[in-house]
């Protein structure tokens, strides 16, 4: 079968020819599972090989070379242009077909230069994407009349700053408002339960007086009878002796 190319995504640079050192991330899959036996983006690494040399599978050194400088592609292999019959234990089994999913990042590039070089294209792409973004959201604020609403940002779904502001001044608002009636309702159960205790203080310090009142009413009766008793005694003692008293 050989080797089949799938462009995913393609290339704006110049195709490699045989001995040029290329700079390629991939990632390898088992055809028949679809599992990854092998990734430089997982490596974090990408891989770096002189092409058409046989320093690498036949697959690679014969996709390679038909790949532009900066494309995406599949590269189907077979068992033959792969690991053949011996494979290449654990991860890859004897007679595998092989699914190579490759990003030709650089021809006689350094890794590091081309790393900076994808960077920068990436960073330039996503500054266009902005820039697109920022003219659609500008068409439909103009599109919305000078006196009408003001439209969002660009992705159409942020919400506006001064009703954020609102919300959250709404909000703190409303914290103020319970606080202060979880106080005033504290304060008033405060004030129920001092004058409670006033008036049981006032009932338990009666209580005493009155007590004391009577125990010296009851005192001051027993004096007197005491005084009436031992009064009669004298006067009764008294005419015991006047009778006893012989007459002249």
């Amino acid at each position: 079968m050989g080797v089949a190319k799938e462009t995913v995504r393609p290339g704006k640079g110049a195709k490699p020819k045989v001995g040029d050192r290329v700079t390629m991330h991939y990632i390898c899959r088992l055809a028949q599972t679809g599992k990854i036996v092998d990734s430089s983006r997982l490596k974090g690494r990408a891989a770096e090989f002189q092409v058409g040399t046989g320093r690498v599978i036949q697959g690679w050194d014969e996709g390679v070379v038909e790949m532009q400088e900066g494309e995406e592609a599949i590269l189907k292999v077979s068992s033959d242009y792969a690991y053949g019959t011996s494979g290449r234990p654990p991860s890859i089994p004897p007679n595998a077909d092989l699914d190579f999913s490759c990003e030709l990042l650089a021809i006689n590039e350094s890794m590091v230069a081309a790393a900076m070089r994808v960077k920068s294209e990436r960073i330039a792409l996503e500054q266009e994407d902005e820039m697109i973004r920022q003219a659609r959201a500008d068409a439909r604020r103009e599109a919305g009349g000078a006196e009408g609403p003001a439209l969002p940002g660009a992705e159409g779904d942020a919400p506006d700053d001064e009703a954020r502001t609102g919300k959250k001044k709404r909000r703190r608002e409303k914290s103020h408002k319970r606080k202060r009636e979880a106080s005033e309702r504290k304060h008033k159960k405060g004030k129920t339960s001092r004058a409670r205790s006033s008036s049981d203080e006032t009932s338990s310090s009666s209580s005493p007086s009155d007590s004391s009142s009577s125990s010296a009413g009851g005192k001051r009766h027993e004096k007197s009878s005491k005084k009436k008793h031992r009064r009669r005694e004298k006067h009764g003692s008294k005419k015991q002796k006047d009778k006893k008293r012989p007459m002249r």
